[in-house]
């Protein structure tokens, strides 16, 4: 038996040799379901934030890495690489990232550069602009499309659910 401990690549699931992140580089292996196949959830690194289940997060969140939301945020969502929303997640913010994968429900503006994706259990209620879009059987969206890159997510100006609500009159 072998005791000694595993390097931190090895933990997470990444090789000396991977240089660059990828939200499916490191995912949970796709199954099929009938036909068609089910999509695959990406794995948390040590370049991952995670805000837990049964954690509430109000305000900015903001990472120079990737997001995984499993719990409920309310606010502003900015990440480098990608924000992961998980099925059991609720969101009400502002989400700013290269790439945003959804699997629970986010109400709230979203800007991607890459991809947007909404998996099969996913709803969305917002104005979503993104260069490629990518929606699944069964996933649930009310809002607007925007494709193309528009505005860089490095450049856009997003506003938070509190800046929004007070702008509003109702805090």
């Amino acid at each position: 038996m072998d005791t000694t401990a595993p390097s931190p690549e090895n933990v997470y699931g990444r090789d000396e040799s991977e240089q660059a992140y990828s939200p499916y580089a490191a995912s949970a292996p796709a199954e099929r379901r009938g036909d068609e196949m089910t999509p695959s959830y990406p794995v948390a690194d040590a370049q991952t934030s995670v805000v837990a289940h049964d954690t509430t997060w109000k305000g900015d969140l903001t990472s120079e890495g990737t997001i995984h939301v499993h719990g409920r945020v309310e606010g502003t969502i900015r990440a480098k690489n990608d924000v992961f929303i998980a099925e059991e997640a609720d969101v009400d913010a502002t989400i700013t990232a290269a790439n945003v994968v959804i699997a629970g429900y986010v109400k709230g503006g979203i800007r991607c550069g890459n991809r947007f994706e909404v998996l099969p259990q996913g709803r969305v209620d917002g104005e979503i602009q993104a260069p490629t879009l990518v929606i699944h059987d069964g996933a649930s969206i009310i809002g607007q499309f925007r494709m193309g890159a528009g505005e860089g997510t490095e450049t856009a100006k997003a506003t938070s659910v509190v800046q929004r609500r007070a702008t509003r009159g109702s805090a």
